[in-house]
């Protein structure tokens, strides 16, 4: 429905509707006209609001969902064909060079969204689904297409690619499924990490995501195990211990990164000054911000220049 269609319009033409309404009853029964048939128009006079009233719930304001859509082998899908169906209503879109898309025109509130790719080259079928809560200000995907992935490289390479994402449920369903797999060794260590930041980012349970790390500390993997303790203890307001955490870290492994989360040695230590500033120590935090955060992601640089601004002025 057309956009000149919203409740201010609406609410403009009910208002104005209404005056006129009342303004011909009033010059008919100045008039001398009989009263019953004036009640039968103000009768007609509220079924008129009503109707518009109705109009108006039924055309709000709408919506719109930005996405960027990924192969499973973690490219982005530029200029590609997508089916984007919307609570069954099928959309046609084409990706933009890097991977987006666009639809304009969805309702307000919580939609069911599906989408599927075909690789002509490969012969194949890939899908996403997943649910997103549309507001005015629009909902913005990470779609991770997959099909039937094989073997445990590709799984996890899939879940650290979901969960940089913040696709949950996709994360968790392969991490299930990775236990077929019945990894060992390093590999059932990193299934851990894997579970414990699952557990952690997805808000899922703190307590879960302790115990997994933990895990993976115990079975050798000090330096990042306690990346993910540190990140627990901040999680919850405990950032004394979780700076503790962090420096134990890099005494083990002064150029520790995580490249499965894209976290380079010098986010980490943005990471790190976060938690000293949390405590007070605005000196600590900003020697680690001026010395040690060289190599950051270009997000870790914007938080570090934004909390020397708000430390220095």
């Amino acid at each position: 429905m057309s956009n000149k269609w919203d409740r201010e319009g609406v609410s403009h033409m009910v208002s104005h509707t209404t005056d006129r309404i009342q303004s011909r009853s009033s010059r008919r029964l100045s008039n001398g006209k009989n009263p019953a048939t004036s009640r039968q128009r103000s009768l007609v006079s509220g079924l008129v609001l009503l109707t518009l009233v109705l109009l108006a719930a039924g055309c709000g304001p709408k919506g719109y969902i930005e996405g960027t859509a990924y192969h499973p082998s973690g490219t982005a899908l530029g200029g590609s064909e997508l089916l984007v169906s919307v609570d069954g209503k099928t959309h046609v879109v084409v990706t933009g060079a890097d991977g987006t898309f666009r639809i304009s025109g969805i309702a307000l509130g919580s939609r069911q969204i599906k989408i599927s790719f075909y690789d002509t080259a490969a012969g194949e079928r890939y899908e996403w689904a997943g649910a997103v809560q549309v507001g005015i200000q629009g909902a913005k995907l990470t779609v991770e297409l997959s099909g039937a992935l094989q073997g445990f490289n590709e799984m996890i390479q899939a879940v650290w690619r979901q969960l940089s994402g913040g696709q949950w449920e996709s994360a968790k369903k392969n991490l299930e499924a990775i236990v077929a797999y019945d990894p060992q060794g390093d590999d059932e260590i990193t299934c851990s990490l894997a579970w414990g930041w699952y557990y952690l980012r997805s808000g899922e349970s703190r307590q879960r995501a302790k115990e997994h790390f933990e895990k993976a500390l115990s079975a050798g993997k000090e330096g990042e195990a306690r990346v993910g303790l540190a990140a627990v203890e901040a999680a919850a307001g405990g950032y004394s211990k979780a700076a503790s955490l962090l420096e134990q870290a890099f005494a083990l492994e002064p150029d520790l990164q995580l490249d499965y989360l894209d976290l380079t040695t010098g986010d980490l230590q943005v990471a790190l000054a976060s938690y000293y500033l949390k405590t007070g120590d605005d000196a600590k935090t900003v020697q680690i911000l001026k010395q040690k955060t060289h190599g950051a992601s270009p997000q870790g640089r914007e938080v570090r220049d934004k909390l020397l601004l708000f430390l220095e002025g």
